[in-house]
């Protein structure tokens, strides 16, 4: 897999990202779902612009799933950015890698950075499987 590094003037700060969370990664804690940081730690996180994208179009094959959003800027405060794979075609998708080394996983310190700034788009609560 090749990456390349997106220029930041060509997504700006304000750029909102839109993350699909499958239900298991969410957690119940304090009386409230909120995204794990397994959501995050991955060596490529996948997002898409909602500029090019509606949520519907992201979570239309994903019913039980749910969608998040937080801006270019969070990432990039927290040492990230953007990349776009070499070959993808869809003009919405970007990952969000660890700046200096795209390979590197998240840390755990930067998702749980991330997810206090991730707003619910659509929350889709976890079916009990008790």
């Amino acid at each position: 897999m090749e990456l390349v590094i997106i220029d930041d003037t060509e997504i700006p700060n304000q750029e909102i990202l839109y993350r699909r969370i499958p239900p298991e990664q969410m957690k119940f804690e304090g009386g409230q779902w909120r995204v794990s940081t397994g959501a995050f730690t991955t060596r490529q996180a996948s997002v898409n612009l909602a500029s090019r994208i509606s949520p519907e179009e992201i979570l239309g094959s994903y019913p039980t799933h749910s969608l998040v959003s937080f801006t270019a800027s969070n990432i990039r405060e927290l040492g990230c950015l953007l990349a776009k794979e070499t070959g993808d075609t869809d003009p919405s998708h970007f990952l969000v890698c660890r700046e200096g080394d795209l390979n590197q996983r998240i840390s755990k310190t930067i998702a749980t950075n991330l997810i206090k700034k991730v707003s619910w788009v659509r929350f889709n609560p976890p079916q009990s499987t008790t």
